[in-house]
């Protein structure tokens, strides 16, 4: 046998496992998890709760594993009310169109996203039946923007303020390419990556379609915005940036395409700090409230 994908070379085995025999066998060790109380299930499956990502106005976010043999990680976001299924249906929809958009770039920037697993009815603990929409857990990301301003609240490096703009408008460049729009671009729901320099959008229970009442333009704003609760009076910050991020903050940016923004926030670095330079960030140790 001829392996398609590398060209190797390889013969059977003796033993042949049929996929039948391989189900049952999985089903006989999953029976022999025990459920335990603190359990979530949706959907008739069973998760296991690891512990509390995150506390939103209308939702708890929650890590989470399969109670299986073959497991995964992943994040539960479970709202709060059952009035807020129209929210997780609109959140499920949108990152699954973003899953498979085909827009340039898509495949970089959809591993960049929550990679949408299922939705449905929770039921939990309490037996409350609650809206929920599960995605796989990100990995290395643990802090978001209103955590990087707890920890320095005297104000960000400028430095590292740029690139986690720089990340954001690439990632909404893509997004607003691909027909959507977030809708709540707010520090508690972008969420960065300190040893990657990476930065990712949760939250997408207000995203709409293109044109649908809501602006590329709007999110725009809501990253400047974001961005500039970093800076504090500590800090300095270099009149380029400065300049750049008073401008986007007023709607004034006079682009509505977060690529060509990004290229602006480029030359407003290079102006400031010189060649691109990789600056080491460490978040301290943050307790969540």
């Amino acid at each position: 046998m001829t392996c398609a994908h590398c060209g190797a070379s390889t013969a059977p085995g003796f033993a042949v496992v049929t996929r039948k025999e391989f189900r049952d066998a999985l089903a006989r060790a999953d029976r022999d998890i025990q459920p335990r109380p603190e359990d979530v299930s949706v959907s008739g499956i069973r998760y296991r709760v690891l512990g509390t990502l995150a506390r939103g106005g209308r939702a708890d976010v929650l890590l989470a594993e399969r109670a299986r043999r073959l497991s995964e990680r992943v994040a539960l976001k479970v709202f709060r009310s059952a009035t807020d299924a129209d929210a997780a249906a609109r959140e499920w929809e949108a990152l699954s169109a973003l899953s498979t958009s085909d827009a340039q770039g898509a495949e970089h920037f959809s591993m960049r996203l929550p990679s949408p697993v299922a939705r449905g009815t929770a039921r939990l603990p309490s037996g409350a039946e609650l809206p929920c929409v599960i995605t796989r857990a990100l990995p290395g990301s643990r802090w978001n923007l209103e955590d990087v301003r707890r920890a320095f609240p005297g104000g960000l490096d400028a430095r590292h303020a740029v690139w986690m703009w720089r990340r954001l408008l690439e990632l909404l460049g893509w997004v607003h390419k691909s027909g959507w729009v977030h809708g709540a671009v707010a520090p508690q729901h972008v969420v960065v990556n300190e040893r990657e320099h990476g930065a990712t959008l949760v939250s997408w229970s207000r995203a709409a379609k293109t044109g649908d009442g809501k602006s590329a333009s709007a999110d725009i704003v809501m990253a400047a915005r974001s961005i500039d609760s970093l800076l504090g009076p500590t800090e300095p910050v270099p009149a380029s940036l400065r300049t750049l991020v008073d401008e986007c903050v007023a709607g004034a940016a006079g682009t509505d395409d977060a690529w060509v923004l990004k290229e602006r926030l480029a030359d407003a670095a290079a102006e400031a700090y010189g060649p691109p330079a990789f600056v080491p960030f460490h978040i301290p140790s943050l307790e969540r409230s």
